[in-house]
């Protein structure tokens, strides 16, 4: 099938909407994103845990310490930092699928409902100066006060 010019352009415009209404979902919190782990299956508050796409709860590594977690963890997995302060937030570590330990994005759930809160860096930027366990510490990633 062939489009016509129109036709793209249209499709382009369309789909660029739907891409900006998503981000902008996104920023405000509102975003139909969910976390896609039981919330029995989280790291204990104070610790972390690598999570491999694909495999059963039942073969993923277990909880632990937090410190150079990122570093351990396989390409394009994802790292689950709990913290230890009472708050019901997660923070979900993206590890690239290149470049072992590199950091390619993190996200802020709500461990209660699952929802994605915020994003809080994308692909491309840089992670905090302590990757992504400095996330619980920056004051940014716990601004709303209503998780």
């Amino acid at each position: 099938m062939r489009l016509s010019p129109t036709a793209v352009l249209s499709l382009a415009v369309s789909l660029g909407a739907t891409a900006a209404c998503v981000s902008q979902q996104v920023e405000e919190g509102t975003s139909p994103i969910r976390l896609d782990i039981a919330r029995s299956a989280l790291p204990p508050p104070g610790l972390c845990r690598v999570w491999v796409s694909g495999l059963p709860v039942s073969q993923q590594p277990l909880s632990r310490g937090c410190a150079g977690i990122e570093n351990t963890a396989p390409l394009g997995s994802r790292v689950l930092y709990r913290p230890d302060d009472g708050t019901r937030r997660l923070v979900v570590c993206h590890i690239s699928t290149s470049d072992h330990g590199e950091i390619e994005g993190m996200d802020l759930f709500n461990i209660d409902n699952s929802r994605l809160i915020r994003v809080l860096q994308r692909y491309g930027e840089d992670p905090p100066s302590k990757a992504c366990s400095g996330a619980l510490s920056a004051p940014s990633a716990w601004e709303r006060e209503d998780i």
